[in-house]
């Protein structure tokens, strides 16, 4: 049986899966945040977890240069591209300028310590040692990004805001790297691939726990402005598209649409998608 897993193959045969899984961990947030874009509103998703998945598959782009790693580099490329794209997406529809401008800084802040890790790290001899370590710590981060919210979901009793998606498949994935780390005895892939896994395990309790509510995919037609409660409930489902078409009338209930919005778009009460 030792023989098998020895064999050549078998590595190669988990690298090709590893980076086919990793790509649709990427590609799990793309069609909610496509349906975003249409609806022109970010809804509960939690922006904060693409920040890490753009600068996380950077700093493997980085460190599988460094390895000579055909596999995790094809894993991750997309991953980074895909993360930036969730990012500019999410500020473009993010309606709390105190929150945009978090999100912002956070995207800002992790390239800059990439930048200047990577640098050094190209400087000394242990220079993979140190792309290992960051991207170890920054992987770290984007498991446990989706748990964010989890004090939101738990008061809510509303998980919508953790993605299924991605849960699903960062299961998958860190099973096939964890085997794969573990094959070429490489502990930077293999230590936080556990850690991703507990994570996941995590998400999928939470999930049942606190299922999420059925939504109603359409808006009556006779919906106007006017019949907007004080309370300012229809006001928080509809804020979007009534802002949108009358910015130039907004009524009392904005501000405190506007304060919800706040609340929610990140860190508040989103997820994935």
């Amino acid at each position: 049986m030792s023989e098998i897993w020895a064999d050549p193959m078998v590595v190669q045969l988990l690298g090709v899966v590893g980076t086919v899984l990793s790509n649709g961990l990427g590609f799990s947030n793309l069609p909610a945040i496509l349906d975003a874009r249409r609806q022109g509103s970010l809804g509960n998703k939690n922006a904060l977890v693409f920040p890490f998945l753009c600068v996380n598959c950077v700093s493997w782009c980085m460190y599988s240069v460094a390895k000579k790693d055909v596999y995790m580099f094809g894993g991750n490329v997309f991953g980074a591209l895909l993360g930036l794209f969730y990012t500019t997406s999410s500020l473009g529809l993010m309606n709390c300028p105190q929150e945009r401008l978090k999100l912002e800084g956070l995207l800002l802040l992790l390239l800059l310590i990439v930048a200047f890790v990577g640098f050094g790290a190209g400087m000394l001899q242990s220079g993979t040692q140190i792309l290992g370590t960051m991207s170890l710590t920054l992987v770290f981060f984007l498991f446990a990004s989706p748990l964010s919210t989890l004090v939101s979901v738990v008061r809510t009793k509303d998980s919508s805001s953790i993605s299924r998606p991605f849960c699903v498949v960062q299961s998958l994935n860190c099973v096939v790297w964890l085997m794969y780390g573990f094959l070429t005895a490489d502990a930077y892939i293999t230590v936080p691939n556990v850690f991703g896994l507990l994570t996941a395990f995590l998400q999928a309790v939470v999930i049942m726990m606190f299922p999420a509510p059925v939504v109603m995919s359409s808006i009556p037609e006779d919906l106007e402005v006017g019949d907007v409660d004080e309370s300012g409930v229809g006001a928080h489902t509809h804020t979007n598209t009534h802002i949108n078409t009358h910015s130039h009338d907004r009524p009392a209930w904005h501000a405190k649409a506007l304060q919800e919005n706040c609340k929610m778009e990140l860190g508040g009460g989103g997820g994935g998608g």
